[in-house]
């Protein structure tokens, strides 16, 4: 017979907690101008990478991989995981395009290694996009 106080004393305090509370509140009432409010995002059309975005991108990319072509995998890898760290802290934000192109550029290079292939310049934007927390959508054969 199985004893479901049992199983609340291993899972832990946090599991015991979850499990007693219950929402006992009534249905919050209709508030129509903060629901607008919240919903207004949307409503807006999608947000586009300009060409000019992804080029600079793209070229950025090329220029690190320059770099990194003649390193073996290993230091391809140390440098992937050192600019990884720099997406971490906050140093690849919106302007700074070098520890992203860092990044994209090893994950460039070890496709062309082991797979004899290269991303195509939307599929790094679709990369940053979506290293950026935002939903990308590509058209049919690009992703």
């Amino acid at each position: 017979m199985f004893d479901p106080a049992l199983a609340r004393n291993v899972a832990g305090r946090q599991f015991r907690r979850a499990d007693t509370d219950r929402d006992e509140r009534a249905a919050e009432p209709s508030r129509p101008v903060e629901d607008y409010l919240r919903n207004l995002a949307g409503w807006l059309p999608p947000a586009r990478a300009s060409a000019r975005a992804v080029a600079q991108l793209f070229r950025a990319v090329e220029a690190s991989t320059q770099v990194l072509q003649a390193d073996d995998d290993a230091a391809v890898a140390e440098a992937f995981g050192q600019a990884v760290r720099l997406l971490r802290i906050g140093r690849g934000a919106a302007g700074d395009v070098e520890p992203l192109a860092r990044v994209l550029a090893c994950i460039a290079l070890a496709c062309r290694r082991r797979l004899g292939l290269w991303p195509h310049p939307v599929q790094l934007a679709g990369a940053r996009a979506l290293l950026a927390g935002e939903l990308a959508e590509m058209q049919t054969g690009e992703g």
